[in-house]
């Protein structure tokens, strides 16, 4: 093994520092490496009462929600029914003929042009289709997106209205529920299953991950974590939805985001991702999820990252990502994070309850990351 054990226990260490100064109002951890669970963490509260993160504490995925997808996504490439590169108007017929904003120097909409080429599935997996993203999402996506009592059968096709921020292609900008929704309707139209039920099918089931689901059980309801923010330095009670991050939309399965799950029900998925599959996916369609897909030159990227398929792919080590080139993840607006180092069929996951922990940029990220390359024996 090329990682020193001993050192991790500092990713208790950094957690507790984070508590103190109200980050997070505490944190799980761990990491695995060829399927062995080599060091793992509970700190800190779980509920406003004071009831404690253990094992058993569900936490709002969020955004690592979309890995699940690109997992879904690449099952149906391998069964023959779907290519990387076809246009998603080829699913989804009421996408064709979208437009783009056409926007002034100060970057406001004053008219549109016609897509120059149709938007691709690969398009929608890198961040790199123009839907819902930037400031034009603002002026459409509000009045299309999921209605209470929907599914992504019902809303996806409403995303015609949508003004893209940019020419398909051209640009990166992260687009957080339209374009991995897009990816999960295909999969739903291809399987006949909603999104839902073919997670449970193809990908938590056939794992073993008993506590991975869009909607909560009354058993699970009294596990889940509740809600922190940090005001100053202090970590007070915030309200978090039951709903993963939908609170009044029980209904959508979104490719992009809402499932809700333990510390160990994610190892467990990204050990399957960073071991050659565990049967869910063949060594090569997991290969195709991590490589990265965009030019280093395109808008948009920088800092060391590119991206896969919905994922985030660590192109040469920086300030802003300590981790070895070649290693993957994503993480989640409530302070979850995760990264694969496929190099020694390693994982790490971070699991928090906090809105000042935010996404794949908040302190907390960082810190799991330093404190494995720390561990390192190079």
């Amino acid at each position: 093994m090329s990682i020193n054990v001993s050192k991790l226990s500092s990713i208790e260490e950094i957690i507790r520092q984070r508590m103190s100064e109200g980050y997070v109002p505490g944190a799980s951890a761990a990491v695995w490496v060829d399927g062995e669970c080599v060091y793992e963490t509970y700190a800190g509260i779980a509920k406003h009462d004071g009831t404690p993160i253990g094992p058993e504490t569900i936490f709002r995925l969020a955004s690592m929600t979309k890995p699940f997808t690109a997992v879904a996504v690449m099952q149906q490439v391998e069964a023959g029914r779907l290519g990387l590169f076809d246009k998603i108007e080829d699913y989804i017929p009421e996408l064709a003929d979208l437009r783009v904003a056409d926007k002034d120097e100060t970057g406001a909409v004053i008219g549109s042009h016609p897509v120059p080429r149709p938007v691709t599935l690969m398009d929608c997996l890198t961040h790199s289709s123009g839907i819902a993203c930037g400031k034009t999402q603002e002026l459409v996506y509000p009045n299309v997106r999921i209605r209470p009592g929907e599914t992504l059968a019902d809303c996806v096709p409403r995303y015609k209205d949508i003004l893209l921020d940019f020419d398909p292609g051209t640009k990166q900008f992260y687009s957080p529920l339209a374009a991995p929704d897009i990816c999960a309707r295909i999969v739903e139209i291809l399987s006949g299953e909603t999104i839902d039920e073919y997670f449970k099918n193809h990908i938590t089931d056939p794992l073993g991950m008993t506590d991975t689901v869009f909607t909560l059980s009354e058993e699970q309801r009294s596990r889940l974590a509740e809600g922190f923010n940090r005001e100053g330095e202090t970590c007070v009670p915030a309200h978090m939805s039951e709903s993963g991050i939908f609170n009044d939309l029980p209904t959508l399965y979104s490719g992009g985001g809402g499932l809700f799950g333990t510390l160990n029900d994610y190892c467990i998925f990204a050990n399957a991702l960073a071991t050659g599959g565990q049967g869910i996916l063949t060594p090569e369609s997991i290969g195709e999820i991590r490589t990265p897909r965009l030019s280093p030159t395109i808008p948009g990227i920088g800092r060391g990252f590119n991206w896969g398929l919905l994922v985030r792919y660590c192109a040469h080590t920086s300030r802003y990502q300590p981790l070895p080139p070649g290693c993957w993840g994503w993480s989640g607006a409530f302070g979850t994070h995760f990264f694969i180092d496929p190099a020694r069929r390693a994982c790490a996951v971070l699991f928090s309850n906090s809105l000042a922990a935010r996404g794949s940029d908040s302190i907390t990220c960082r810190d799991l990351e330093h404190c494995y390359v720390a561990a390192l024996n190079n």
